[in-house]
């Protein structure tokens, strides 16, 4: 972990319990407190960055089904059996 030569004294509200925890934690990785918070936020922060990315996955695979779906439905009305055959086992 980098460190720099001035960092700002912040104050922050935090849970009694959770401070505790975290005491121990850092502690237990010898490291600072302020290294350790460091740390479990950007931890934190990472996992939510990729949870995000995740749903715009699934949002992209609901939409690909959902435009498939209105193609064939689309193209079943109109087109030759061969066509429709196709477009089934594309999906």
């Amino acid at each position: 972990m980098k460190e720099s030569k001035s960092r700002p004294n912040i104050s922050i509200r935090i849970d009694p319990e959770a401070l505790h925890q975290a005491k121990v934690e850092a502690t237990k990785a010898k490291q600072t407190l302020g290294q350790w918070l460091e740390e479990a936020i950007r931890e934190k922060a990472g996992q939510e960055k990729g949870r995000t990315a995740g749903k715009g996955r699934e949002v992209a695979t609901e939409n690909k089904e959902m435009i498939t779906r209105k193609e064939g439905k689309m193209i079943g009305a109109s087109a030759p059996p061969s066509v429709i055959s196709l477009i089934k086992q594309r999906r």
